[in-house]
Formats: structure tokens, sequence, C-alpha cells
């Protein structure tokens, strides 16, 4: 086994002794740093450690990730105890959670999707934007890290959805990239720091929302993580009202109308530099208009 760091090692111990059992990340925190854990938290620390955790520890363990409970170390011929997630006793997070079907859908790549690599193509017209640390909001899909291989800086992937993290985990240490990262976050309650990133995606986040305070919560975070000079890309499905769509993803989804995540945009102290791909968004429409009986639509916008 490769050494350990202190810190690494009060956490490996500290899941040995709760073998097969899932661990919350105030337990490990509390492993971690003792008395003082609360003043000391930090869930980017945690996923950090674990990530090199799982690099270090002899081949006959493994750290299980727990959707939304925690970390669990296996052994070969132990069984994980708890990790049924109805059994959890941390609250659902709010909103639209995604199906396995919908996750199924979004990582096969045969499959009709909008992801990263069409918004990068579709935005094509804004590289000067595109540099510097990148923050990726609640991204589903795995390949979305492979549109960000030769991104010139740091890139963060954030979610409050375990598998989506492991997803995006595991392709960035296919693809050997150093410079992505993920992190467990809600964008809505974050607790990244103040002005860290000069560009935030946020491709169709907003409509996993379900009230519009939420979407308020998110527009009002994401404006405190930027930097100065910093910009958004952001993509959204609306409709003439309040109402719900479903794509080929099988996920029933809410939007509101255009106008109203304008205001949104300009409420949270945004400017609305250009919108874009519309005609994208209307094709796209009509692939789904037999389902839902009507025709929402997506649009992206660059905010400054």
């Amino acid at each position: 086994m490769a050494i350990l760091q202190a810190s690494e090692n009060r956490v490996f111990k500290f899941l040995q002794v709760n073998l097969g059992r899932v661990c919350s990340r105030d337990e490990i925190a509390q492993a971690l740093w003792g008395q003082g854990w609360t003043q000391k938290y930090s869930d980017w620390m945690i996923d950090t450690l674990v990530y090199r955790l799982r690099h270090k520890i002899p081949a006959n363990y493994a750290i299980k990730t727990c959707r939304n409970q925690g970390y669990a170390l296996n052994k070969k011929g132990y069984q994980l105890e708890g990790s049924d997630p109805s059994n959890s006793v941390l609250k659902p997070v709010p909103g639209i959670q995604a199906t396995e079907q919908y996750l199924n859908y979004m990582n096969n790549p045969a499959n009709i999707r909008q992801g990263l690599t069409d918004l990068f193509k579709a935005a094509a017209g804004f590289k000067k934007y595109c540099r510097g640390r990148l923050l990726v909001i609640n991204s589903y899909s795995f390949d979305n890290v492979d549109a960000v291989k030769a991104w010139p800086g740091e890139v963060v992937f954030i979610h409050h959805d375990e598998r989506a993290l492991d997803l995006h985990r595991r392709r960035a240490e296919e693809l050997g990239l150093k410079h992505v990262s993920v992190c467990y976050d809600d964008i809505r309650q974050s607790r990244l720091a103040d002005k860290t990133f000069n560009l935030v995606i946020n491709d169709f986040r907003l409509n996993f929302n379900l009230t519009h305070r939420q979407n308020q919560q998110m527009m009002a975070q994401t404006r405190r993580v930027l930097k100065p000079g910093g910009a958004v890309l952001l993509s959204v499905v609306y409709g003439q009202r309040k109402r719900w769509f479903e794509g080929a993803e099988h996920l029933p989804r809410p939007c509101f109308p255009k106008s109203d995540y304008e205001k949104l945009f300009v409420n949270a102290g945004f400017k609305i530099v250009r919108e874009f791909d519309r005609e994208e968004g209307e094709r796209w429409a009509k692939t789904i208009a037999v389902k839902t009986g009507w025709e929402p639509t997506f649009t992206r916008y660059l905010l400054k």
C-alpha cells in the first residue's frame, strides 16, 4: 500500500473500523478534524481526500460512493449495509431528481442529446470568455468531461448527486485529465468561495428547479462565485407559461416563460450580452411536441 498522509490515515482507519457500513460526510469530517470539525468542514476536502485514498489503498479494498449518504469501505467477502437511498437519514435535495432511465439515456453517446460539445459549438463566437477557471453545474453526462479536455485552465464539475460525480470522476481518470476535478456541492446553497471562477456553465440546470425561488438561489450563488469580469453560459427550456415538458430522456421537468428567466437574470445582477442558438432550440422543440402536446423550446444566453 502507498504511504498515506496523516489525514488520509485517519479517514482510512475510521472506514476500516466501520467496514461495510455507509459513513456520512459528517462522520468522516469528525474523524478527520476532531472536535472542531464544524468550523473546518469542507466538502471539497473530503472529496479530494477520498479521491486520493482510492488510488492508495490495497487492491482488495474499494471505497463506494452511496448517493446522498456518504462513503463506505468495502472488502472482498463483505456486503455493504444501508446503501439503499430510501433508508437515508438525509433530507432529499429539493428539485427534480434524475431517474436511472434518465442517467442511462444521457450517458449513451448513441442518443440525441444536448451537451457541452453542442454548447461550445454554438458559443464559438465567444472564445474570449472560454479561458481561466471553469465551473460546470450539475452535469449528468460523462462525455461532458471529454468536451473540456483542452480547456486552458482548471475545470470543476459540481453536483449534489453522487452518481453524477462518480461518472465524471471516472471519466477524468480514464482520460488522465489532471486539470479536471469534481466536488459535491448544491449551487443553490453553495460552499464555493466568492469570486472564484472566470466562466460558469449552467446547461439546462434551471429546469431541474421546481420553484422560482430555487431559480433565484441558483442565480444569486452563481453571481457570488463569479470573478469580476467573468461570464455565464446558460441554456434553458422555456414555454408560454409554467408548464412541464418531457423529452426522449423520459424525465418530466418544469419550465417558465422566457420573460421570467430574463427578469431572473437581471434581478440577480447580470447583463444579458447575447441570446443565441434559438433556431436549434426550435428544431429540438418539434421532436418532443408529440409527447407534450405543445412545443417548448430552448435558448442560450451569454451573461456578464
